[in-house]
C-alpha cells in the first residue's frame, strides 16, 4: 500500500513529498515531483533514496562500533 509522506532530498537536504511502499523491513520510495530547491529530477532522487535504504548500505550501531575499533588499532 502506498503511503504519502515527506523525506529529505539526498542532494540539497530540503524536504520533499514522496510515497513509500513497505516491502519486508525495507521501504521503497516513489518520487513523482522534481526537487523545487536543487532542481534534481524525480527519477534521480528516487534512485538515490532507494539505493541508500538497501540492507547493505544501512549503517547499524554494530557497524559503527566496528569502525571505531578499527581506528583504535
Amino acid at each position: 500500500m502506498l503511503e504519502e509522506t515527506t523525506t529529505v532530498c539526498p542532494f540539497c537536504k530540503s524536504e520533499i513529498r514522496v510515497k513509500t511502499i513497505a516491502v519486508g523491513k525495507r521501504d521503497i520510495f516513489v518520487v513523482s515531483e522534481d526537487c523545487g530547491i536543487c532542481k534534481e529530477t524525480a527519477s534521480k532522487i528516487e534512485r538515490a533514496l532507494n539505493k541508500s535504504t538497501k540492507l547493505g548500505h544501512v549503517k547499524t550501531e554494530k557497524s559503527y562500533v566496528r569502525l571505531g575499533m578499527k581506528d583504535k588499532k
